[in-house]
């Protein structure tokens, strides 16, 4: 199903889309949604059987799909909810929730693996420029492994506190809630603009813990971490771009016991 505005139009979605599936085998159908400006407030379902389907709200996965216009703009509010499960067997879909220069999430993601067997699905919520996101995505399965949640905003901060308190900046709260329900990503796009850099920061009271998921911190800049991160059973990964840099004297425990720490454990690569 695709509804789009042409031109300079705006589109707000409010009710219920269904292409969900529960017939035997089935996958959930694919939902496009999108326009120079858009606004979901009400619920989309592409769930299904053997797995679940594709929703795409303001743009395709990192704003890069040509079959897809991306939205100037885009907001999700809290009273709308994305799902694409997988009911019985299979995993769970993708979601993307994308715009150009700013998008505000303030919704719920579902897309979860079969009851039976299969792995958590995959979204992405991103604002090229700027994002608010105090929203979750459950990307769990019952047998199978999680999926991701990826942020990718122009530049990234990881603050102490409970909630979001501005545009690009992410509290290590939200962060320990999501890491229980998903593995979680942020990436820093330097936009060339000049005002978004592509830098992460990770401030000095930050403290972090989670259990058997993983925490990517990717920068196009600079790393600069700080703060204190406790996973004895997850990973921390840190990418930063070709000439950036990781810096900062955090307090870093990442690590599954020793016949599996050649997995797990603090990993800093360059050159992404």
């Amino acid at each position: 199903m695709l509804l789009e505005a042409r031109g300079e139009g705006e589109v707000k979605q409010s009710g219920t889309i269904d292409v969900s599936s529960a017939a035997v085998g089935a996958t959930g159908g694919e939902v496009t949604i999108t326009g120079e400006s858009v606004n979901v407030a009400g619920d989309i379902d592409a769930s299904g059987d053997a797995g679940g389907g594709t929703i795409q709200v303001g743009g395709g996965l990192a704003g890069a799909d040509p079959t897809v216009p991306n939205a100037t703009d885009t907001t999700v509010t809290e009273t709308a909810t994305l799902t694409a499960d997988a009911e019985t067997s299979g995993d769970g879909g993708t979601v993307v929730v994308w715009a150009d220069k700013t998008t505000v999430f303030d919704g719920a993601i579902s897309a979860t693996g079969g009851a039976e067997a299969g792995d958590g699905g995959f979204a992405e919520v991103s604002g090229k420029e700027t994002l608010t996101i105090t929203g979750h995505a459950d990307l769990t399965a019952a047998n199978g492994n999680a999926g991701t949640l990826l942020l990718d905003p122009g530049q990234a901060t990881i603050e102490n506190s409970v909630g979001q308190t501005g545009p690009n900046v992410f509290s290590d709260d939200y962060i320990q809630t999501q890491l229980g329900l998903s593995n979680f990503a942020v990436v820093a796009t330097d936009t060339g603009g000049g005002t978004w850099d592509g830098d992460i920061v990770v401030n000095s009271d930050v403290s972090i813990a989670w259990g058997i998921t993983e925490l990517t911190l990717n920068a196009a800049s600079d790393v600069n971490l700080a703060g204190t991160f406790n996973a004895p059973g997850g990973n921390l990964a840190l990418l930063f771009g070709q000439n950036g840099l990781a810096n900062g004297g955090g307090d870093v425990d990442a690590q599954q016991p020793d016949d599996h720490r050649r997995h797990h454990g603090l990993h800093r690569r360059t050159g992404q």
